[in-house]
């Protein structure tokens, strides 16, 4: 039986009660999302499907900024405001249970954070909190994508954690919204397997894409350099 929590070196995420537990590429995405907020002066996070609160205190571990977490899932955003109480930072993320497409703010954001639902039109489960997790039909990825329009500042940063099957579609949509890629890391399980997540930087303005790519373990099983390198602060036993 998995555990109900996971354990990191300054925190602990309790996630039973979660839909969306915590995952190897969702810890990569959260230490990702931190270290490029650490290099702009950024003030004001939104954390969209904020889930156990992973993300957002991930972020908070290493930037001095305001995290506002998101999540439509009653016991999840409980859940959440639990785990963040008994973190260091409690006081620099508010949780609020809502669906996003039902807030609104008085200020745009600095930066925006969203681990989202993966699937569109694809066979659902019978439990509805993991629909909402994992599929769409609570929040499909245009609708994010025109909220983000909306409620990100003018040089402010999206970043987002998808399917890499699902680069092509994105890129379609992101032009809708007058939106565009400034940086995509390719996420692979191990070496010498293709990508199975990307990782995007996300911004108002059009500059030449950086491309980058990173494996989760390496040819003898263990964690690659560039993914040791970006958890160390966090995990355990790094």
């Amino acid at each position: 039986m998995p555990n109900s929590y996971f354990q990191f070196k300054q925190f602990t995420v309790q996630h039973n009660r979660c839909a969306m537990k915590v995952t190897t590429d969702g810890c990569l995405f959260g230490a990702w999302c931190a270290a490029e907020i650490q290099k702009i002066n950024a003030r004001d996070v939104l954390d969209i499907g904020a889930g156990s609160g992973l993300l957002s205190l991930m972020i908070a571990q290493k930037n001095l900024v305001n995290i506002t977490a998101v999540e439509i899932d009653n016991d999840a955003a409980e859940q959440a405001r639990e785990n963040i109480s008994a973190a260091p930072w409690p006081g620099r993320i508010n949780v609020v249970a809502e669906n996003i497409l039902n807030t609104d703010f008085p200020f745009p954001f600095d930066v925006i954070v969203s681990n989202p639902p993966f699937y569109e039109n694809e066979l659902p489960s019978a439990k509805e909190t993991k629909n909402m997790a994992h599929h769409s039909y609570a929040l499909t990825f245009t609708q994010l994508l025109s909220y983000v329009q909306n409620h990100l500042s003018p040089r402010g940063k999206f970043f987002v954690l998808l399917p890499y099957k699902r680069l092509v579609e994105i890129e379609r949509l992101l032009a809708q919204q007058q939106l565009y890629i400034t940086e995509q890391v390719m996420v692979s399980p191990t070496t010498w397997h293709k990508p199975f997540r990307v990782m995007l930087k996300i911004e108002h303005r059009s500059t030449e894409k950086v491309q980058n790519s990173i494996a989760v373990k390496s040819d003898d099983d263990t964690y690659t350099s560039p993914f040791i390198s970006l958890l160390k602060e966090y995990y355990l036993h790094l």
